[in-house]
Order: C-alpha cells, then structure tokens, then sequence
C-alpha cells in the first residue's frame, strides 16, 4: 500500500471558502499527507510538497486537470498526481489528468552537477526523463510527460483545475503561460501556483499577478521555499491577456503595479517584493531611483547583519555590488564630460586608480612590461611570435582585475600578464605545451610573481563543461573556429558571477563577431566597451538562464520563415 498515513478528516472545502480555510495552512496539520510525498528528489521543499498534495487533493474536480509547468525530476508531478489520486480523479476523459512539462534534457550546468551528484552522472544535453518517470512510476497512468521548448507546446483547450508554474524564467515564457494555459483556467475554482514567486530576479511574475489582482485570489504569499497561491474568482478579458502575452508596460506602470502589491503584501513577502522593486529599477538603468529604493529597503529592514542571511537579503546585495559596477561607469562618464573627449583606455584607467593594491606584485609597471612586449608564442618554425593583445588592452583588462578575483582564459600569453600581476586566482586553458614555460620563465626573469597562475594544458572544450568554480572574469580567446568561442562562451557564462565581466577577443574574426552581436541583444548582458576594434568586453546583470528560441531577438532577426509569435515576442523588448 502506498500510503501509510492516517486517513484524512478533512472535507473537500467549497469553493468559495477556499481562501478562507488556506489562511491557516491546512496542509501542515493534514494528517492525511503521505510521508511518501518527501522521497522524490527534487528543487522543492517539505511545505511546498505538502501544500501541492493538498490543493490537488481538494481544488482538483471531475471537469479539471492539472498542468505541471516545470517538472524537472518529478518532485512536483508526484505531490499533484498523489494528491489527485486520494481524491479518486486518476484519469480525465480517460486520459492522464496531468500534463507535466520540462525539457527533460540538461541545459543547466546547475542542472547537471544537481543530477549527477544526487542521482547519477549526467552530461550537458542529456535526457533525464527516464529520472522523472521512475520517480513518478506509482502514477505512470496518470501522467503525461511533454519535452522539449515550453514555447513550442500548445495547451488543447481542456479545463485546468490546477496550473502550477515553475517554468516562468523568462519574460518570453511568463507570456506563453499567460496566452496558452491561463485561459483555460475556470472562475470559480481553479487555482494557480508561482513556484519563483519568492525571490526577486523575475519581477514580470509579480507584476502579472498583481495586474490580475482584480480576477485573482491569493490564497497564500508564502509557501515555503518560493511558492504562493491564487484562485480564479472571476473571468479574464482578452483585453487583459493580450496585455500579459505583450508584457508592454511602461517603467512607470511596472513601479506603480509594485508599489500596489507592495501595499497590499504581508510583513513576512513584503522585503521581498521590495526587492523585486529594486531590481526593477535597475533594470529599467535608472540607477537613482534604484539607489533611493536600496536606501528604503535597507532603511526599513537591514540587509546585513541578523536579517543578511534571509533570501531577499542575500538578493539585495547582489544587486547592490551590481549597482557599484554601475557607479563606476559613471564616473567615467563623467570624467569624459569634464576633460572632453578622450581614449576608451583612457576612461577605463579613470577606474584602475581607484583598484585595491595588493602587496603582490606591486613593484611591477605596466608601462616597462609593454615597452619590453614578451614574445610568448612561437610560429610553425618554431620562431619567436610577437602574438597577443595590444598594450593598452592590457592595461584595460587589468583596470577590471582585483586581488583574490578568480578568472579564466582561454588561451595564453601576452594577455594573462594582465590577471597575473593583478594577482587573480588566474586558470588560462591552452593545449600548446611551451606556453606556460615560457610565460613563467618570464614572470620569473622580470621578478612577477605567478604563484597563483594555474596552467591547464588542454583544449578549452574539453575542460570548461567541467568546470564548477564561481568566476569574477572571463577572458575568451583559445581556439577561433566554429562554435569553439560559443562553446567557451556557453560554459563558462554559467559560472560568471552576476556583474562579472566577460571579454572576448578576435571579433574581427566571424565567430567572435557573432558571439558579440548576440549579446549586445541579449538583455542578461550589459555591452561596456571595445577596444583595438578586436576586443568587447560585458557584464553580466543577471544570474545565468538558458534562452528559449522565442527569447533570443538577434536569432529571430537573422531567421526566415518563423512564425509570427517569434518576431512578436522580439517585439516586446
């Protein structure tokens, strides 16, 4: 027998008291609840198991079904088709009554490492759906699994007693949630969960709900880890859909729609939609407000000490070290206006002043390095090869570097000077074997110190997927054939830091020209300078995400014969 708990005494809650009866959590005292809940693993917690048990066991009805948008390994699907089942509702028509969607396929490195350290080793690309459907076998029947692109999938139009979201990462993917399977949801009962509700990076999420506040709800602000709670009390006008599908509201909307939920919201959620306020502001690039909202929130609640260790805390800080990027760009924008127009290099060594001086290497000049250009490269007769950045891209490089940061290079040469006399934790990956001799032979005879040099003698596609360090810099320039850069770039991205820095070098060359190009579409990645015409350098502004096809603007723009939705979704950036 499955289940060993106590039988419930709870009776199915009508359903215009289900907001009053979720008040007080009955899923924490449920009796009934099966221990068995906990076994899947999964990215969601004990009251969230709980709390999906419950809503499927007393909001799902004979005319319903329940979408599952975001299984991942199947904690999620397993809580909802076992709570459906102690209702007796273990099939809809005579098909599955859930329909769970996921990729089902690692395009996460955090995905990757999750899965092969708690069920066994897995590599980028790979499918896991044979992990979901053992860990959701004791309802096989019930469910229905869906692969692939979220965006691609269509809902068929059947009621949805129960839409439970874990998918919305991206604005694209809030929208088709929106368009697609919204509708089909019935005023009167059905309900809808936000697993991403409790953290800030997804503000699009708050800002929809609350635009819904009028047809919405809440049952619960605060499921934890992240989830909260609506029902459908009422219809939904094509007018209001159509406004989520396009997501174009104004920045002055979107603070007004935030400063309403903010209102509204209880003691314990409302940090946290004043952090998502937060980084709405500095993602709209207003850096004053976003400074004056950083000031309330801290103000108001602390971000440090006792309180540090809370999720929107922690969030508030990343923003904040974002937000002293920003102010440094600014400085030299401002030293521009003042001394008139002067060199990139120039500009950026405005910020190299201000850079912590370590006691590493501190007797070193850049300037003796550059006027003595080391010729660590060799050509195919085994000649000397003056090869590498330009002197002042060098310098530049290095105006981003502090003592301790971790970086990575693909390639070597005259370029890591740059990370090693700043005294970074520098890891360079290139395959010629004499390179790393000679640059230490080098740093030795010129009195550097590269202790904290690491060599990988490798090609970079064979090290980077593997790679599991958190990265402050990321130096692309190893092997410039196609998609060796994309392959750089897409591994070692998912270790940046938010507000790291990426540079790529050769984009002279097509595949770096490309890589750059994409980016400087890409709303994850802020463009901040080019140099020599060969070198652009980013900072990233948000944590890593893959993109769907439908969130990828220059794709789109160079592609022919999509579909309209594709080039409607790049409108809306």
């Amino acid at each position: 027998m499955l289940f060993k708990s106590k039988a419930s005494a709870f009776k199915t809650p009508a359903s215009n008291s289900l907001s009053i009866i979720t008040k007080s959590k009955p899923w924490l005292t449920d009796d009934s609840i099966p221990l068995e809940i906990d076994t899947p693993i999964g990215m969601v917690g004990p009251e969230e198991r709980r709390s999906y048990y419950w809503f499927a066991k007393h909001a799902l009805t004979d005319n319903g079904c329940i979408v599952d948008a975001g299984a991942f390994l199947g904690a999620s699907g397993y809580c909802l088709a076992a709570g459906a089942a102690a209702s007796g509702r273990r099939r809809f028509k005579g098909g599955p009554v859930v329909h769970s969607y996921d990729y089902f396929s690692v395009v996460d490195e955090y995905v990757r490492q999750s899965i092969s350290e708690q069920v066994r080793p897995i590599g980028m690309g790979e499918s896991y759906l044979d992990i979901f459907k053992k860990q959701t076998e004791p309802f096989t029947d019930m469910i229905e699994s869906h692969g692939g692109d979220f965006l691609e999938h269509s809902w068929n139009g059947n009621p949805i007693d129960l839409l439970f979201i874990d998918i919305s990462k991206t604005a694209a993917l809030n929208a088709h949630v929106c368009n697609e399977f919204i509708p089909s949801m019935v005023p009167g009962r059905s309900v809808m969960i936000h697993q991403d509700y409790f953290h800030c990076w997804h503000p699009y999420i708050h800002i929809s709900a609350e635009f819904l506040s009028d047809e919405l709800e809440l049952l619960d602000d605060h499921i934890p880890h992240q989830s909260a709670a609506w029902m459908l009390k009422k219809p939904i006008s094509a007018e209001k859909l159509q406004r989520l599908a396009k997501y174009d509201f104004s920045a002055q909307e979107r603070i007004q729609i935030l400063d309403k939920l903010i209102g509204k919201s209880s003691k314990e959620v409302k940090p946290m939609i004043e952090c998502v306020k937060l980084w709405q502001h500095y993602e709209d690039g207003d850096l004053d407000l976003a400074k004056r909202q950083l000031t309330r929130l801290d103000a108001l609640y602390g971000i440090n000490g006792l309180v540090g260790a809370k999720l929107w805390a922690r969030q508030a800080r990343e923003i904040k070290a974002l937000m002293e990027n920003k102010k440094e760009e600014q400085v030299e924008k401002d030293a521009k206006k003042i001394v008139g127009p002067v060199s990139p290099v120039a500009q950026l060594l405005v910020r190299s002043a201000s850079l912590e001086i370590s006691e590493i290497n501190s007797n070193v000049s850049f300037d003796k390095i550059i006027a003595n250009y080391p010729s660590f490269h060799r050509d195919e007769k085994g000649e000397p090869w003056f090869l590498g950045v330009s002197g002042d891209t060098l310098k530049v490089l290095a105006s981003f570097i502090k003592p301790g940061m971790r970086t990575v290079e693909t390639g070597a040469g005259f370029s890591s000077l740059a990370f090693i006399i700043k005294g970074s934790q520098h890891t360079a990956i290139c395959p010629d074997d004499y390179l790393e001799k000679n640059i230490r032979e080098w740093c030795d005879k010129w009195k550097i110190n590269h202790s904290r040099f690491t060599y990988k003698m490798a090609k970079s596609q064979d090290v980077v997927p593997f790679m599991t360090e958190d990265l402050d810099f990321v130096f692309i320039d190893g092997e410039h054939a196609f998609p060796l850069p994309q392959i750089d770039f897409y591994y070692l991205a998912r270790r940046l830091k938010v507000g790291g820095h990426l540079a790529i070098d050769d984009t002279n060359l097509w595949t770096g020209a490309i890589l750059v190009q994409n980016l400087r579409c890409d709303k994850d990645w802020v463009f901040v300078s080019e140099h020599g015409g060969k070198t652009a350098i980013f900072r990233r502004l948000t944590p890593f995400r893959d993109h769907g096809l439908g969130d990828q603007p220059f794709v789109i723009a160079n592609s022919l014969g999509l579909p309209s939705s594709f080039y409607d979704s790049m409108m809306r950036r």
